[in-house]
């Protein structure tokens, strides 16, 4: 898991090439990318009810970051034979981790080496409020 501080000059500088190194990784070692990310991308209203075909229409720099690493990862899939997913939540995590599902279910049983946890079935498109 990698975060950086909550500036959008630094993200600007470091999150596309982090994702492009990341994304060669998982392409040459031929790993699989699960790539948690935030609704910023999906921007203004659209983020009431998010579906897979919700707009990319960021409303902040923070959202234009998220756009551009989308659109790296979305383009290696077709382009690179990556294998990967981006899984959007709203749900935020950190000092505030006790109130969060995220942490509970998946970070806190992966930090004590077990499996995470997700409640929903994968063969069922769903958004999760």
């Amino acid at each position: 898991m990698v975060g950086f501080n909550y500036n959008a000059k630094l993200w600007q500088q470091l999150w596309p090439p982090l994702i492009k190194n990341v994304i060669d990784a998982c392409i040459h070692h031929e790993a699989k990318l699960v790539f948690f990310d935030n609704v910023y991308a999906i921007g203004g209203n659209n983020v009431n009810h998010i579906t897979e075909n919700s707009p990319i229409s960021p409303t902040s720099k923070k959202g234009e970051v998220r756009t551009i690493v989308n659109k790296l990862i979305l383009d290696s899939i077709e382009k690179r034979n990556l294998h990967a997913i981006i899984a959007r939540s709203a749900d935020f995590f950190g000092s505030i981790k006790n109130n969060s599902i995220l942490m509970n279910t998946v970070y806190d049983n992966l930090a004590k080496g077990k499996k995470a946890q997700w409640f929903c079935n994968a063969k069922v498109i769903h958004s999760v409020r």
